[in-house]
């Protein structure tokens, strides 16, 4: 004969868990057995036996424990509900369901609400960051934007200067000045053989004297002379008449350069407002040629 199960009632007060207990015993089945066989935890059919119903989630619950427990040892389970209704009407027990451990927030809103935020700040900052960044290289782009849409052989990555048959100084225009032969009443007539490609040199009339205009005074016309001051660093092209790109490169503040071309002369100047210019001697104004700090003229 098994022993009484701890909680069970007496005879004449008979109880669900009492009852359920006694025919569990009656049967040979342990509590472990019939947890397995019924997929309920242990400690939850030792609770039903012993009635710690406070031990359970909820009455609902223990009814259902009580239809399958007895049904698996096939008693009739109406006196057992009716037993067990009036035991929790007597007893009046608060049932609450065993705590949870919630492996991620409850409130899922206020975590999206927080990642939003996040996420626009970050955007805000990166829009900062790159405004202030286009407004401070907007100075040094433009002129390399400038040579990028030049016509001619020229490319946006051209800053040094190229090489020319246009003399070039870097400091003073005399040495970039070409020397002209003054004339001379003892000089030969000049030959047709001997005259440029560019022209033909006219016959001296019977009767008179020869001409005494050097022979490459036709090469020198349509010559022009640019000088450029630079009072800030500032990046410069000059194309001649023919197009041609006789100077283009980036000046330092103090420098002087002087440079002779045939006219008209296309110039465009970066950082204008740092740069003082003379054309044949004669001081060009180059505010109204500048737009955005770069400055477009052509020189006749």
């Amino acid at each position: 004969m098994s022993e009484p199960h701890p909680g069970s009632l007496a005879p004449d007060e008979p109880t669900a868990g009492g009852i359920l207990a006694a025919a569990r015993a009656a049967r040979g089945l342990s509590v472990a057995e019939v947890a397995q066989r019924l997929k309920f935890a242990t400690r939850q059919i030792e609770a039903l036996e012993s009635e710690r119903y406070d031990a359970l989630p909820s009455p609902p619950f223990v009814r259902g424990m009580v239809r399958a427990y007895a049904k698996l040892l096939e008693i009739d389970a109406a006196p057992l509900i009716g037993s067990l209704d009036r035991k929790l009407r007597t007893v009046s027990i608060e049932v609450q369901p065993p705590a949870m451990s919630v492996p991620f927030p409850a409130d899922r809103s206020s975590g999206s609400r927080v990642y939003v935020l996040l996420s626009m700040l970050i955007v805000v900052a990166v829009t900062v960051v790159l405004a202030e960044w286009f407004i401070r290289s907007q100075r040094v782009a433009a002129p390399q934007e400038v040579a990028a849409t030049a016509p001619g052989p020229a490319t946006s990555s051209t800053v040094a200067p190229l090489v020319s048959p246009a003399p070039v100084a870097a400091t003073e225009p005399v040495a970039a000045t070409e020397p002209v032969p003054a004339p001379s009443a003892a000089a030969p007539p000049p030959d047709a053989s001997s005259a440029p490609s560019g022209g033909v040199a006219p016959a001296p009339r019977p009767g008179t004297a020869p001409a005494t205009a050097p022979v490459a005074a036709p090469a020198l016309q349509g010559r022009a002379q640019v000088v450029l001051n630079f009072d800030d660093e500032s990046w410069v092209e000059i194309r001649d008449a023919s197009g041609e790109v006789i100077y283009s490169g980036i000046s330092r503040p103090g420098t002087r350069r002087v440079i002779q071309g045939a006219a008209p002369m296309s110039i465009v100047i970066g950082n204008a407002v740092g740069v003082r210019l003379t054309y044949n001697n004669a001081t060009v104004d180059l505010a109204p040629h500048t737009r955005v700090d770069v400055a477009r003229l052509t020189l006749e």
